[in-house]
C-alpha cells in the first residue's frame, strides 16, 4: 500500500470505539513517507504495533520466520 492509502484507512480503523483490538502493520522499508507517517501514528494510539526491518533482505528473512 501507498502512503496515501495508509493515510485514508488506518486512522479510520484506529478510531473505532471497539475497545479490545490491536493493529499490526509491517514498514516495508519503502521509499515513500509511510514509514514516518506510521511510527508516529502508533506514537499516538497504543493499538498500533509497527514492525520495522532495518533493510529488505532483513524483511525477507524476517517474513519467513513469521511463517
Amino acid at each position: 500500500m501507498n502512503f496515501t492509502t495508509w493515510n485514508i484507512f488506518l486512522p479510520l480503523i484506529l478510531a473505532q470505539d471497539y475497545p479490545d483490538f490491536e493493529v499490526v502493520v509491517v514498514n516495508d522499508c519503502s521509499d515513500d513517507e509511510s514509514g514516518e507517517f506510521l511510527d508516529q501514528l502508533a506514537r499516538e494510539n497504543k493499538k498500533l504495533k509497527v514492525v520495522a526491518f532495518a533493510s529488505k533482505s532483513e524483511l525477507f528473512s524476517g517474513a519467513r520466520s513469521f511463517l
